[in-house]
């Protein structure tokens, strides 16, 4: 696996994290 891979895969991951906080606190509010 290269670095690039890896790179992309976590920002993918975060922002995905980052949207579900997001929801979960809107939701929650």
């Amino acid at each position: 696996m290269t670095c690039a891979i890896l790179m992309r895969r976590i920002r993918i991951l975060h922002s995905f994290s980052l949207v579900f906080l997001y929801w979960f606190y809107v939701f929650s509010e």
